[in-house]
């Protein structure tokens, strides 16, 4: 995820620090707050107060720069960090294969070889709600009405999880050990998201679409902000 930017021409971008996060996508689902949470907390652990970020990223729907909710994202970490210029590149639709960081994932294969994943047994009446549920979203809805079994999930899922974390951890790109890192909270997405409450304070967590999201901030009010910010750093 931290790449080591070589000195001369002929040297490879290809080496760096790979960070890898573990995570239970029911309860803690992929979603541009948290990637940029999570992105902030590594930085701000690494203590490199460097004043410029550089991102190049798939183009999924959490890294899509053209989505407004990526962009709000995006902003909330270029004044956490307190940024001089941040850049936010995705790779073209169908080449993720040209981001650097997708090639670590044949490094993971490696270590997931032959490997079985089964999470631990629940009580008899959480199992039923689970039997009932084929997607990700049911299980969800479920757990409003039982709040025993998000708890309960969460718990039994840590045993594959920590499994994994310890075969990751003994890869290594070009002899540098991975680290893993933990999911970020509620709490530090939130604390994220309050940086943008300063700029605009009808802005909603909840605020999923373009189309809510549209009448409080829309492009337009996007780059005269971002044109605030460069003429605020640069004066």
């Amino acid at each position: 995820m931290l790449c080591n930017i070589p000195a001369t021409i002929e040297e490879s971008f290809y080496r760096g620090q790979v960070y890898i996060g573990l995570k239970d996508p029911i309860f803690q689902p992929s979603d541009p707050l948290r990637h940029m949470a999570e992105l902030y907390n590594i930085l701000n652990n690494t203590n490199e107060n460097k004043p410029y970020l550089f991102l190049y990223t798939d183009g999924g729907p959490d890294h899509r720069v053209t989505y407004v909710r990526v962009q709000l994202a995006l902003i909330a970490l270029f004044l956490k960090l307190d940024l001089d210029l941040l850049i936010a590149v995705r790779t073209p639709p169908g080449h993720s294969w040209k981001n650097p960081v997708e090639r670590v994932m044949s490094i993971l294969n490696l270590g997931m070889q032959c490997i079985g994943l089964m999470r631990n047994e629940m009580d008899d009446d959480l199992e039923d709600i689970m039997k009932k549920c084929n997607i990700m979203e049911e299980i969800r809805t479920h757990s409003n009405n039982e709040p025993r079994l998000k708890e309960e999930l969460i718990n039994n899922l840590q045993a594959p999880i920590s499994l994994m974390r310890g075969i990751f951890e003994q890869l290594l790109l070009k002899d540098e050990s991975f680290m893993t890192y933990e999911s970020a909270t509620e709490g530090e997405i939130k604390n994220l998201w309050e940086t943008l409450l300063e700029i605009e304070d009808s802005l909603e967590m909840d605020d999923r679409t373009k189309k809510n999201i549209k009448d409080k901030v829309n492009h337009f009010n996007i780059h005269i902000f971002l044109f605030y910010l460069l003429f605020h750093y640069l004066n």
